[in-house]
């Protein structure tokens, strides 16, 4: 749906066909409408080219904000709108991806277990409150999770740019069609 070319989001043309990407793109001024959808890419899209898609959600939409706008950034409804639609395209349309976001979430509440651990936190009578044992398994599976995740982003980078063979024994990905 999207391309990244040098440090510009860049629409698929099919794309601009669908409400409510085609009202973002039929403003005057399109400097706007590519940093609306250039917006709408980085706080949604999963891929490992979108230089923000390891962010958690919150830290995610500073730093977006901050890169495209310089400040922070209410999003009209219609990039709203679009940002749902995009969410849902991908999540309807591959089984990869919405396994990789819930794997994400669970990652996240992992880690703010983790962080929200006070060894120090004791009962009334004086024997430690987080069981060290239990927080050990967290942290083994969390590592594990973590080589899963990173099985699935291979999987949803594979799916996006599948490779055809032409002559010559060249390859050419869809876009290049």
């Amino acid at each position: 749906m999207f391309t990244l070319k040098g440090n510009v989001v860049i629409p698929e043309p099919p794309l601009l066909l669908i409400e409510p990407f085609k009202s973002i793109w039929e403003v005057d001024d399109k400097d706007k409408a590519l940093k609306e959808l250039a917006y709408i890419y980085f706080m949604v899209c999963p891929k490992r080219e979108n230089v923000f898609s390891g962010y958690a959600e919150d830290v995610k939409r500073e730093k977006v904000d901050k890169h495209l706008f310089g400040k922070k950034y209410n999003p009209p409804k219609r990039v709203k709108e679009a940002m749902e639609f995009y969410e849902g395209y991908l999540s309807e349309g591959s089984v990869a991806i919405r396994l990789y976001k819930a794997n994400v979430k669970n990652i996240e509440s992992m880690i703010n277990y983790l962080n929200d651990i006070d060894y120090n936190e004791r009962t009334q009578g004086g024997a430690l409150v987080h069981n060290i044992d239990r927080n050990k398994k967290v942290s083994q599976d969390s590592a594990e999770l973590l080589q899963g995740l990173k099985k699935l982003e291979e999987q949803i980078y594979k799916d996006d740019y599948q490779v055809e063979k032409v002559g010559a024994g060249k390859s050419i990905s869809e876009f290049e069609l």
